[in-house]
């Protein structure tokens, strides 16, 4: 399959179409909507119809719909019933539910049951999922709920949590929430939570939502450990009643269950009740708990409790708390500017993108240039590229098109050569065609299609032909293809026709018809 994906990228055609084959034929129909396009694009609907054939009938679920419409569209319903069947009876289970649905539609009820019966047998979870969903529109709610039992996904255990919500008991409703929940399925569980505070039974409510509260903070526990610079923005209103005259944009953290629950928490047992929860998931690494906790305690009058609280965590290490305090001293005319660098620098070392940010902006307003640069080569090493951008873009608006050249070729260093392109992207014609070249003699694997592309747009014809040819032979299929679509218009000799009909041969040239 690898083999013929790379093939087809670079105008091997027929050669990915004979490993597309092999893949069909050897019973993986990964291959079938590939193979089924290349032959489309030959103008040969037959061939591609018999990939889609055999493929529905080695048990693909899209090939089998898109053959059977084909058919049908085309008015060859006996075509389309010999397909179904023959599918149904190799055992697809797709086929098998369809072919039930028409028997029973048709009012052949006792053949419509024995296939119903295979497909309750087969371990397809989508088509069991689909079979569910007609029994429960037909008011078949047992079966529906067999059903699901056998499918045994999240998606499953959610419908069955929905069921047990509407027809069971509410030891069953919350049994099956719970377990829901477990799949990462959360509205069943949500919604019980809802309904039980509205139902005014509070104790219910603070025990479904500290359930929710415990399962997400340890997945967000495991996925802060990942590696690679944090970055303390999210798309909420940032924390505006401490930080001045800038916003510190609020941390990640929220979840409608941490927030349901102190709401909850605020109403049942007093503010201080809610304080504690929040408090509780801060000291486990909750940033949004810790801004929100200060927050709070800023709103009732007890700001110094908040600010000793953020110099505690900051004490800590904890990172957003860190951050703060070295936002607030950037921002503090009275502060030492010392003191505020230690704190930026304290901040970058602990991993936090924004103090890169400040770093390279400080530097460069100070004239720091190399600084600047180092600081920004920083930050994008750590996946953080915005502030290198940021200083491409000020060297060239101010002219300094050599400097912003210089840091995006070191950047590439380590970032790979994707630095480079967006330069070129931006770049005028005669600009980008420089580093164009100097990125085609660095090897750098999409310059020769973007040459080509340039290349042809200046009438530089043949010098374009032969770069894109070069593209198609690393894997670049669409410059070659432009250049031929655009010249087969004026094609005495056919050549580029052939081309876009018949691909290249493993040599490069145009291939026979095949």
């Amino acid at each position: 399959m690898s083999l013929a994906r790379a093939a087809e990228a670079r105008w091997r055609d027929q050669d990915a179409a004979l490993l597309y084959q092999q893949v069909l034929d050897s019973g993986d129909t990964s291959s079938a909507l590939s193979l089924a396009w290349l032959w489309q694009e030959r103008g040969r609907p037959e061939d591609a119809a018999r990939v889609r054939r055999q493929a529905a009938l080695a048990g693909h679920a899209s090939a089998l719909e898109e053959h059977l419409r084909e058919l049908v569209d085309a008015a060859d319903l006996a075509g389309a019933e010999q397909v179904l069947r023959e599918a149904a009876d190799k055992g697809v289970p797709a086929a098998r539910l369809i072919l039930a649905r028409a028997l029973a539609g048709d009012g052949q009820l006792d053949e419509a049951a024995r296939w119903y019966d295979e497909v309750a047998r087969c371990g397809d979870t989508e088509v069991l999922h689909a079979y569910a969903s007609d029994l429960r529109a037909s008011g078949d709610t047992d079966r529906a709920r067999h059903i699901l039992q056998a499918a045994g996904d999240g998606k499953a255990a959610r419908e069955l949590a929905f069921l047990a919500a509407e027809t069971g008991t509410a030891a069953e409703a919350e049994k099956a929430a719970m377990e829901a929940f477990a799949y990462g399925e959360t509205q069943p569980l949500h919604l019980l939570a809802q309904k039980a505070v509205a139902e005014s039974r509070s104790a219910d409510g603070v025990r479904y939502y500290r359930h929710a509260v415990a399962v997400m903070e340890r997945r967000r526990r495991l996925r802060s450990t990942q590696s690679g610079l944090i970055h303390l923005l999210s798309p909420l209103q940032g924390l505006t009643d401490l930080i001045s005259p800038s916003r510190l944009s609020m941390p990640a953290g929220e979840t409608w269950a941490l927030r349901d629950l102190v709401a909850l928490l605020d109403v049942v047992e007093g503010e201080q009740a809610g304080d504690s929860e929040l408090r509780s998931a801060a000291d486990a690494g909750n940033r949004w708990a810790l801004e929100k906790l200060i927050r709070r305690l800023h709103e009732r009058g007890a700001g110094q409790d908040g600010d000793a609280l953020v110099m505690a965590k900051a004490a800590e290490g904890e990172l957003w708390a860190l951050w703060t305090l070295a936002h607030h001293a950037r921002h503090d005319a009275t502060a030492s500017r010392a003191v505020a660098r230690s704190l930026l620098e304290s901040a970058a070392a602990a991993g936090i993108a924004q103090a890169y940010a400040a770093m390279v902006e400080d530097a460069e307003n100070a004239g720091l240039t190399e600084e600047a640069d180092q600081w920004a080569l920083r930050a994008a090493a750590g996946d953080y590229t915005q502030p290198l951008w940021n200083l491409i873009r000020e060297r060239e608006k101010t002219g300094s098109f050599d400097t912003a050249e210089r840091l995006a070729w070191q950047a590439s260093a380590s970032l790979g050569s994707s630095v480079v392109r967006q330069l070129v992207e931006k770049r005028s014609d005669e600009a980008a065609l420089a580093l164009l070249w100097r990125a085609h003699e660095a090897g750098m694997p999409w310059a020769p299609g973007m040459l080509a592309m340039r290349l042809e747009a200046a009438g530089e014809h043949t010098q374009a032909e032969s770069l894109a040819r070069i593209a198609a032979d690393t894997g670049d299929r669409e410059p070659l293809e432009v250049l031929a679509e655009k010249r087969a218009c004026d094609d005495p000799d056919g050549n580029w026709r052939a081309l876009l009909a018949n691909g290249l041969t493993a040599q490069g040239t145009t291939a026979p018809p095949w």
